[in-house]
This record gives C-alpha cells, sequence and structure tokens, in this order.
C-alpha cells in the first residue's frame, strides 16, 4: 500500500464495510505523514491512526485489511517520533 490510489479488498455488495472514500482520504493522510511530504497540511498522529472510526457502507473495504493497514501504519508514525 504505498499509494492513495490503493485499494484494500471489498466486501460483497451485500455486507457493509468501511466507506470506500472515507478510507481512501484518511490513507492519502496517513501515507503523505508517514512520507513527510513538504507542505502537508493535516498531518495525522499516532494516535488519530489508532482511533479512526469510518462509517460502513454495503460493499465497502474489508474493515479486517483496513484495520490491519492502520495497525502497521501506527507502529510506523510510533518509530518516526
Amino acid at each position: 500500500m504505498s499509494d492513495s490510489s490503493t485499494q484494500f479488498r471489498r466486501v460483497s455488495r451485500l455486507i457493509q464495510g468501511y466507506d470506500v472514500d472515507e478510507v481512501d482520504r484518511f490513507v492519502t493522510r496517513v501515507l503523505e505523514t508517514i512520507a513527510a511530504k513538504p507542505g502537508i497540511s493535516e498531518p495525522v498522529s499516532e494516535v488519530e491512526v489508532q482511533r479512526v472510526v469510518f462509517r460502513r457502507r454495503l460493499g465497502g473495504y474489508d474493515p479486517g485489511a483496513v484495520d490491519n493497514a492502520l495497525d502497521q501504519w501506527a507502529r510506523q508514525l510510533r518509530q518516526q517520533r
């Protein structure tokens, strides 16, 4: 998962997963923070990554896949401090 166009595995159209647009926007901020991109307007903290809550939508991203990635990114942010 290396850029903002990264997509996670999606659940069936009949099952609720995480809202795709919300996750994509948040992941963009996380990856920009980890990459320490100059001029990032809203860096993300480790705590924010650990506490983020996404709306549920039919056919959204698999919550387990997203949560696993968030755990890894929270560890990376902790190590960057």
